[in-house]
Parts: structure tokens; C-alpha cells; sequence
């Protein structure tokens, strides 16, 4: 692969590239740091939004006691 595969990286990070493509992309980002690092942001963000933050049992208790509801709802 010639080009950066900047088109491919989404896709790639998210695991939904053929075999073939996603070995390109492997075989090139282990050659560019460039890449690499652009990778490396997808996955962040990625792991960002796979992982909210929630807030802890004790906030939602409470809110549920305020509003009035049930918690197994």
C-alpha cells in the first residue's frame, strides 16, 4: 500500500474492513507513525462513546426518591 489508507481507518478501528483490506491497513500502520496515530484517535474517541460515565448508584437513588418513582422502573 502505497497511500495512507486515511479513507480505510474508521473501518478499520471499528473491525469492519474484509480480511484482506484490514491486513493492508495492519500491514501499513506498522510502518507509519502517522497512521498510527490517527488510529490511535479513532480508538479513543470510540472508547469514549462505547464507555459514558455514569453516575454513581447512590445519584440515581436519590433522584429517583426526588421525582417520585420506583427504581425498578
Amino acid at each position: 500500500m502505497n497511500a495512507h489508507p486515511t479513507d480505510s481507518l474508521p473501518a478499520y478501528v471499528l473491525g469492519a474492513l474484509s480480511l484482506g483490506e484490514a491486513a493492508e491497513v495492519a500491514e501499513h500502520l506498522a510502518a507509519c507513525p502517522l497512521c498510527q496515530a490517527e488510529a490511535a484517535s479513532y480508538r479513543a474517541t470510540l472508547d469514549a462513546l462505547a464507555a459514558p460515565d455514569l453516575p454513581p448508584e447512590r445519584v440515581k437513588r436519590r433522584v429517583f426518591e426526588r421525582i417520585g418513582l420506583d427504581q425498578d422502573i
